[in-house]
């Protein structure tokens, strides 16, 4: 169920993603949607994060659930949600300050004249909401609600892009378009949470459980979760963001939009990826090695088959569909196409093997790894795009990912577990069997 509901969420989220850019670039003209991507970045970077504690405490939380500590979950979940809505107040706090006294500075005429300003304190305030929801999405991982949580959580998005696209098309600049993102959010995070206080009567927001002990015990897990995001977010918006700097907005909407094409195999990819990781924490656990194995080794098999084949296709047609989704408005070179190819290759890889990682609550190994090459390759993107274009921009970024794919590969494989060649032969063997077992299965059936 987990992977259906993945599979159904990352199908309209990628759709939207796809039917946006047409339409935005339409509207706004290609420098416009650059500027709107710009724009979203650092939102972007505090939305994909729940400042780390949201995914230490879900680990947390699903071990005190399966032996039974419910008390010990809720005190887990209040003492990270006070403290999360603490520093996102003190985050909305500093964003209103900048914004009143920025507002008189003669500087931002120009800004105000675009609604700059007044967009980014909404889309602000968007990400300090999507951090709760995050929050409410670990309680229902914690029970094993993993499809249900996923489930509904996705479905905010689409519908919240679909709201943009309206307000874009009947004539809405940004701020209009960050009112209807927070606005839709809002409800969403409503109905999200009444139907975990539902399923889950005894999980809620509060303050009665919460500890400061708690939160001490999960800092060290917290801080290199909260790293990731950070710095997944710094390598992908923060390169296009860079990118504008360094040449132009325009220039940083082809790169956006053809990162956006290069990863959807990458979101197919997590579909398997992300509805396992409650299990390999189980697994974990329980000691279960030949069960996490099995998981291990069907998620890398599943890189393999669907990234390489995907990249392929992509870098023969990639523009093509530039064209289709821009409508002739953007044109991109080849070897754009076969430098985000190769980097999403090697991001499939290492991300979904980091991702075990984080399930067990590991990701210390390689988050300060992942932070600084990020810093370095948004410095190297800028540096680089300035003297030599964009072609060179995309190239720059395949060395983050060769040094992230070994890092991570060696902190599974090469640290602490011991694997003995003859133990993985077996399990990619019974793997093997088991695909035969079912293909026949089929094949009988269907003759029968």
């Amino acid at each position: 169920m987990g992977a259906v509901a993945n599979a159904v969420g990352k199908l309209w989220v990628t759709l939207i993603q796809l039917i946006s850019v047409p339409i935005l670039v339409t509207t706004w003209g290609t420098s416009g949607y650059g500027v709107w991507l710009m724009l979203t970045v650092i939102p972007t970077y505090i939305a994909l994060s729940d400042l780390g504690f949201g995914t230490a405490a879900g680990v947390s939380m699903i071990r005190r659930v399966t032996t039974g500590d419910l008390s010990g979950a809720l005190r887990a979940f209040q003492s990270v949600w006070l403290f999360v809505s603490l520093v996102s107040l003190t985050f909305w706090g500093l964003a209103v300050a900048i914004w009143f006294v920025g507002i008189e500075l003669p500087s931002w005429a120009e800004w105000n004249r675009e609604q700059l300003p007044i967009a980014a304190l909404l889309l602000m305030t968007y990400s300090l909401i999507v951090l709760q929801m995050n929050i409410v999405n670990v309680g229902f991982r914690s029970i094993g609600r993993y499809a249900q949580g996923t489930f509904l959580l996705d479905l905010i998005s689409p519908l919240e892009q679909l709201l943009v696209l309206v307000v874009a098309s009947g004539g809405g600049g940004y701020a209009g378009c960050a009112l209807a993102m927070v606005s839709m959010r809002a409800v969403g995070f409503a109905v999200y949470y009444f139907m975990l206080r539902r399923t889950a009567p005894w999980i809620r927001f509060g303050w009665k459980e919460a500890r400061v002990e708690e939160v001490k015990s999960l800092a060290r897990p917290a801080v290199a979760a909260l790293s990731l995001p950070i710095s997944s977010a710094l390598s992908i918006q923060g390169t296009v963001f860079v990118l504008g700097l360094a040449i132009s907005p325009a220039a940083a909407a082809i790169l956006g939009t053809v990162r956006t094409i290069a990863r959807v195999p990458l979101q197919l990819v997590g579909l398997l990826t992300r509805a396992t990781l409650p299990e390999i924490t189980a697994a974990e656990i329980k000691k279960d090695t030949r069960y996490l194995d099995e998981l291990v080794y069907g998620n890398l098999a599943a890189v393999l088959i669907v990234s390489v084949p995907c990249a392929a296709v992509l870098i023969f047609s990639g523009q093509w569909l530039l064209s289709l989704l821009t409508r002739n408005q953007m044109e991109a070179p080849t070897s754009l196409f076969i430098a985000l190819m190769i980097s999403m290759v090697l991001s499939a890889l290492w991300s979904t093997v980091g991702s075990f990682l984080l399930a067990v609550n590991q990701q210390h190994r390689f988050a300060a790894i992942y932070a600084a090459a990020a810093v370095i390759t948004a410095v190297m993107v800028y540096f680089v795009a300035a003297r030599f274009g964009i072609e060179a921009a995309a190239i720059s970024l395949i060395p983050m990912d060769i040094v992230m794919s070994a890092t991570v590969l060696y902190q599974w494989f090469g640290v602490d577990r011991k694997y003995n060649l003859s133990e993985q032969i077996d399990v990619i063997g019974r793997l093997v069997r088991a695909v035969k077992h079912k293909r026949n299965w089929r094949r009988n059936s269907a003759h029968g």
